[in-house]
């Protein structure tokens, strides 16, 4: 009996476990179920991913196709400009050319024809010819020589240009980038028909400013003119710009003027006692209208400039004994050089002049030309010194109109009843 009773035990106890296998077996299933579906999951989802990543290289590839057409097309557009620029030199010389003959003809046959205008310089060398429109006698800087920092390019390069144009006898342009001064010197030479020199030279050096005289002296035997047009500069906002930067900037503005200043002075002292070349020598530090009254994002070039026009004001009334002037000249925004597009990112020419043109009187952005008719100006204003000469077309002058103009007139006339009928009031 007993036997019996633990028989039966047993057999519940097996069919227990039989229970609990089968159990354990459908958990175990149902786990590599749902582990197979995982697993098919992370397959799609690679396919997914796979499927994305051949989207992205599509979309990648559209956007590198839209942008190479789209600078295929600002290239076109800059083609054709270059070609038209290039066909109206063209013309330009060909019709120079053609009067050029007319009056070898007349020369040679002993009749008058008329002449070019006084206030055109002809210059023809090795075949090329240029012709520099100019207000001024085209001898009235004759025998002088000039020292030029920054004029490699932009602004200086222009004022270069027009220094020879108006009778100096050479000059030596200065800058960092040797392959800048070559190319620069050499079309100066070719487009002038003058001596011009180039040399290698950081202003923020007292040795290499020197050096650059002593070179200039080496060439020329003397120095009569001094431009300090070397000038670095870059957007950045106050709180970020760092001290290196805001340092940087005053080194080649600021101090570079005062270091070409002093180098220069012996030999410009020298230069102002000789009666040949009228008895005066000439600085002319070229600043700008970036500190008249302030402008965002320039701190540093600001203050740069605002050192260099005390500079100069300082030197013209210390150096007025020995007859060397000091100027300035504060250009406005000047269309097509290096210092507008720096101020100016991402923007084409003819954007930069409509959207400063604005706030221009004149309507427009200046040119280099204009500048450079200005240090002429300066080099034969004798009487002139301590000065800077603001050349901007009135721009640093410029706020927008509180009332347009077409309603002054009517708004006049209401404001002015309404102000009369403004009459103090008692407040006891």
């Amino acid at each position: 009996m007993i036997l019996r009773q633990q028989l039966d035990e047993a057999r519940k106890e097996a069919a227990k476990r039989k229970n609990e296998s089968d159990d354990f077996e459908r958990a175990a299933k149902n786990i590599r179920c749902e582990l197979e579906q995982a697993q098919q999951k992370i397959v799609d989802m690679h396919k997914e991913i796979e499927s994305l990543s051949e989207d992205l290289q599509d979309l990648q590839k559209k956007m590198l196709s839209e942008k190479i057409q789209e600078a295929k097309d600002i290239y076109k557009q800059k083609e054709l400009a270059w070609e038209k620029e290039r066909r109206s030199q063209l013309e330009s010389e060909l019709k120079m050319s053609q009067r050029l003959k007319e009056l070898e003809e007349a020369r040679r046959a002993g009749t008058a024809i008329n002449q070019p205008p006084p206030h055109c310089i002809i210059i023809r060398k090795k075949a090329t010819t240029m012709v520099f429109s100019t207000p001024f006698r085209t001898d009235c800087l004759a025998g002088k020589v000039a020292l030029v920092t920054g004029g490699g390019s932009g602004i200086c390069f222009e004022l270069t240009k027009q220094l020879l144009a108006h009778g100096a006898k050479g000059a030596v342009i200065c800058g960092r980038r040797q392959q800048f001064l070559e190319r620069s010197s050499s079309i100066l030479e070719r487009e002038t028909g003058k001596i011009c020199k180039w040399k290698v030279c950081d202003v923020r050096d007292p040795k290499a400013c020197e050096d650059a005289v002593k070179y200039a002296l080496n060439e020329f035997s003397r120095l009569d003119i001094l431009v300090n047009g070397a000038a670095g500069n870059f957007l950045a906002e106050a709180k970020t710009l760092k001290p290196k930067g805001f340092a940087t900037v005053m080194s080649i503005d600021a101090l570079g003027t005062f270091n070409m200043c002093s180098a220069a002075f012996p030999a410009l002292a020298k230069a102002a006692k000789d009666k040949r070349t009228n008895n005066d020598a000439l600085v002319v530090n070229i600043s700008a209208t970036l500190q008249s009254p302030a402008t965002h994002w320039q701190a540093h070039a600001s203050a740069a400039k605002s050192a260099v026009d005390s500079l100069t004001r300082s030197l013209g009334l210390e150096w007025g004994e020995y007859n060397v002037r000091v100027v300035g000249i504060a250009p406005g925004p000047i269309k097509d050089t290096p210092g507008t597009t720096k101020l100016s990112p991402g923007m084409s020419g003819e954007e930069v002049n409509d959207l400063i043109g604005n706030g221009i009187p004149l309507g427009r952005m200046g040119s280099a030309t204009e500048i450079g008719h200005a240090a002429v100006y300066l080099a034969t204003a004798k009487y002139v010194t301590g000065e800077t000469l603001i050349v901007d077309g009135g721009e640093w002058l410029y706020k927008p109109p509180m009332v347009p103009k077409d309603l002054v007139s009517t708004l006049s006339r209401k404001v002015e009843k309404r102000s009369r009928a403004q009459a103090p009031k008692s407040r006891l």
